[in-house]
């Protein structure tokens, strides 16, 4: 997948309602955003933790939220983030896990239509170009639709839960 941006998998870590990133491709550009490799991170926050709150249950989601700390009127705004996030099948974040950056995500299901991470690309905002976000949307998309098939989702399973 090329969109010549720093694009992250990762990998949702439910026992702890946190994700960490476990794979970091990066372009070739100077600037550009590293994002750190193993560390827990919150899900409540940017682009790759909401595309994967969205798919939790209710519950879940305000266990993260209690969890987080998260203010009432903070978890209001994000409860209103998924319902644009879902409608779209992607999440597009300003500034939330990294100063001065763009973040575009879609989550990441396994062969049970379960969701076990996201894929993001991590744009600097000085290289962000609102007219190339539709492609890096499509791109990011693309890649997430094709993940669940290498980790044994066949096409009979989807049938069957449509």
């Amino acid at each position: 997948m090329d969109v010549e941006q720093s694009v992250y998998l990762a990998q949702y870590q439910e026992q702890y309602l946190k994700l960490s990133f476990i794979l970091g491709l990066h372009s070739s550009n100077i600037l550009q955003y590293r994002l750190e490799l193993g560390i827990l991170q919150p899900i409540h926050k940017g682009a790759s933790g909401k595309a994967i709150l969205v798919f939790l249950s209710d519950d879940k989601i305000n266990e993260v939220l209690e969890q987080e700390g998260v203010p009432t009127s903070d978890a209001q705004q994000i409860w209103i983030d998924m319902e644009k996030i879902r409608s779209v099948d992607y999440s597009y974040t300003f500034s939330e896990r990294k100063n001065e950056s763009v973040g575009i995500g879609t989550p990441i299901f396994d062969a049970t239509n379960k969701v076990v991470g996201s894929i993001i690309s991590a744009i600097p905002l000085s290289l962000y170009k609102v007219e190339t976000k539709q492609i890096t949307i499509d791109k990011i998309l693309e890649t997430a639709r094709e993940i669940p098939y290498h980790l044994g989702r066949n096409e009979t399973a989807e049938s069957k839960e449509q």
